[in-house]
């Protein structure tokens, strides 16, 4: 980790995050904010020479992501943008993280099944994993641990309200693409967040019937890996069956109507 990168790295790096910055708004501004919070953790716990090295990998990162998100910025589609009122600052940042929190708070309200179903199944996994390892962690690597599962529902807060802030801005209320990514930011931090509590359950053994025990934990593993998806399949079917036939009724009627009429000689 001590040698030297190939210098035609940090360009390269540059060049890539600054395309990738301009696809769309909603993912550069989580990026950015995932990068500055990375950087400040690196600065703050990294050691000599690695942090160097990260840092400068990080920084030549970063200043591709801002400068693609002030190319989407000061592009003509933005400045040509007529708002009756253009927000503030402060009025982006407190809107982002009160829809954030509303969006967090409603999924989970929403899902509660599926959001436990994720948390299980990594719980599960790493839970049995280490029961047949000798693999061991120490109280310091706990205690990390445990910081971990603390604070990785705030980073997810920040991560999401980062990313709705562009539609804060522009639409006053987060589109539905940047909430498909806040969806998977959720779901991510919540199978992290089971993956650490099967870790720090690996004290957790029962003397008497072990083997009992690890023998349903892998029944109740297979049941939410295989059935529950089956089971979230048919509840979707159920609630858009009538709605997507409606849709291919209308689809018919106006593919009919566009070959009758042509086929009266008619061209527009």
């Amino acid at each position: 980790m001590s040698q030297p990168l190939f210098w035609m790295t940090y360009p390269l790096i540059f060049v890539a995050t600054f395309i990738i910055a301009g696809f769309s708004e909603p993912p550069i501004t989580t990026m950015v904010t995932g990068l500055s919070l990375i950087m400040l953790a690196v600065w703050v716990w990294g050691t000599a020479p690695v942090k160097q090295r990260f840092l400068a990998l990080l920084a030549w990162t970063f200043t591709g992501a801002i400068l693609g998100l002030m190319a989407l910025v000061f592009s003509p589609a933005n400045v040509n943008l007529e708002k009756d009122v253009i927000p503030g600052v402060l009025d982006i940042l407190r809107d982002s993280f009160l829809y954030s929190y509303i969006f967090i708070a409603d999924s989970i309200r929403v899902f509660p099944i599926p959001s436990l179903v994720s948390a299980l199944i990594p719980a599960l996994l790493i839970w049995l994993y280490l029961q047949t390892t000798t693999l061991e962690f120490s109280r310091t690597q706990k205690r990390f641990l445990w910081m971990i599962v603390f604070f990785a529902p705030f980073l997810m807060w920040i991560l999401i309200a980062a990313g709705f802030s562009p539609s804060v801005y522009g639409q006053g209320f987060p589109v539905e693409r940047m909430r498909f990514l806040a969806r998977t930011i959720m779901t991510v931090t919540i199978m992290l967040e089971g993956a650490l509590f099967g870790i720090l359950a690996q004290d957790f053994k029962l003397r008497s019937g072990r083997s009992y025990v690890q023998s349903f934990a892998v029944v109740l593993l297979l049941v939410l890996g295989l059935i529950y998806p089956l089971r979230a399949a048919v509840t979707v079917y159920e609630n858009n069956y009538n709605e997507y036939r409606s849709r291919a009724a209308l689809w018919d009627l106006r593919d009919a109507y566009i070959i009758h009429h042509a086929d009266l000689g008619e061209k527009i």
